[in-house]
């Protein structure tokens, strides 16, 4: 099976690792800088759970190949680029996962899929690259990928993509209800990240000082305002206990991105979000400060 990995960083790099066994081909699609790398080093995951393994993906793009299944794990600010740059390697069969963060990248997507598009999520894990470009899985568990369609005719599809998945020794489970896939990760995702960002802290300091702490159930009201007038309704206590049990020394992607004054996905995470909420013509006081302090913060750095 020919499987393409959009985006060679953390994500990217882990599901390529846990996924190249003898029945699959695995294609990784990043820059031309990172191609390079690659090719000359292989990807090499070092993590707690799984062990240590160099492997090398196939480095020769050939125009003739085109990909069953194609994982999205690039950051959203470079999703247009990245799918123009290898289009000649998915065809009309070639089926999407998206494993992005935030929302937005529907219209995208499906410029190029059509309605060949799955949406995802991975969660119960923490990986980074270090300086040395390995892939360093800090996790003593195995990530849990969660998968959900809304068209019938790929229902198959992500039975194929669940059992590829659990192959690899990563959960995998298919959810029924999109919209409940996308507001259950969202709400927190854009909580933690949203005010680790503006405290400058990890998780554990954030959630238990002040303002961080006020803000914090400010912020998971307003989403579960927005969440509701898409018809999901979420217990905002519940979605508190679940932040208070994260480990205390978590910080976001969209953080680390920020204070190394490199672009982030805040825009896709915070203020698509923000948006669809004031499409709503909701009144979202904390989003609406926390974006406009955030993106002060961006523009002065």
């Amino acid at each position: 099976m020919n499987i393409g990995i959009l985006g060679i960083g953390a994500i990217g790099g882990l599901m390529a690792s846990r996924l190249a066994n003898a029945d699959n081909n695995i294609f990784c699609l990043g820059s031309k800088k990172s191609n390079k790398f690659i090719k000359d080093n292989g990807i090499f995951l070092r993590s707690n759970f799984y062990g240590e393994k160099r492997f090398f993906p196939i480095s020769n793009f050939n125009k003739n190949v085109s990909l069953d299944y194609l994982f999205i794990t690039v950051k959203g600010f470079m999703l247009e680029s990245a799918l123009k740059d290898y289009k000649f390697l998915y065809d009309n069969e070639t089926i999407a996962i998206s494993l992005l963060n935030g929302i937005g990248h529907d219209k995208i997507i499906k410029k190029y899929f059509k309605q060949n598009y799955i949406i995802g999520s991975i969660g119960h894990v923490e990986v980074f690259t270090n300086s040395k470009n390995e892939i360093i899985h800090k996790s003593k568990h195995k990530p849990l990928v969660e998968i959900s369609y809304n068209n019938e005719s790929l229902q198959k599809h992500t039975q194929i993509i669940k059992n590829l998945v659990n192959i690899a020794n990563i959960n995998c489970e298919i959810i029924e209800d999109q919209n409940l896939l996308i507001w259950r990760k969202l709400i927190r995702l854009c909580t933690i990240s949203t005010i680790t960002t503006i405290s400058k802290s990890n998780i554990g300091f954030a959630r238990t000082n002040e303002p961080f702490k006020s803000i914090m159930k400010n912020l998971i009201h307003e989403l579960c305002q927005i969440a509701s007038k898409e018809n999901k309704i979420f217990d905002e206590a519940q979605i508190e206990k679940t932040i208070n049990s994260l480990p205390e020394d978590l910080r976001t992607s969209m953080q680390k991105d920020i204070e190394s004054n490199k672009k982030s996905e805040m825009e896709f995470i915070l203020g698509e979000t923000l948006r669809k909420g004031n499409s709503y013509n909701l009144y979202l006081p904390m989003m609406s400060i926390c974006y406009s302090y955030l993106n002060v913060l961006v523009t002065n750095k």
